[in-house]
């Protein structure tokens, strides 16, 4: 299931400015909805295995949402694009950063190595050396 949809990216921006970027093809938006969500989780990869995440937090749908439109974007003109989508593009590349560095935290369970149950023996031997404390 994709991070986003094109009523999330309506959200965002008018129909009339996405009827453009797509050329008015709703294949053009899955497509490009599909290669954010490609890129969001490489980044993820490095911290959760099991990929897509079945319920993204809201900062997921948000990058995927911005990384959409810059994909339905040609590349020559991602420069006209409104200063506040080119800010919310990059701000959603360096969260992505941050998350895949452990800096930020996307609040979903994340592998169970990663967070291991350890088990408590109290029947093993206590050892206490005198630097113990």
């Amino acid at each position: 299931m994709p991070y986003s949809v094109k009523a999330d990216i309506e959200k965002k921006i008018s129909a009339a400015r996405l009827t453009a970027l797509s050329q008015g093809v709703d294949g053009n938006i899955t497509n490009a909805i599909a290669e954010a969500d490609d890129e969001i989780d490489s980044y993820l990869s490095s911290i959760i295995d099991s990929l897509p995440l079945a319920a993204p937090p809201a900062k997921i749908k948000q990058c995927s949402v911005m990384m959409a439109i810059k994909n339905l974007s040609p590349a020559s003109q991602f420069q006209d694009l409104p200063e506040w989508v080119r800010k919310e593009y990059e701000d959603s590349i360096k969260y992505l950063e941050n998350v895949s560095k452990g800096i930020a935290n996307i609040n979903v369970a994340t592998d169970v190595e990663q967070n291991p149950v350890v088990e408590y023996d109290e029947t093993a031997a206590k050892i206490f050396r005198r630097n113990s404390w």
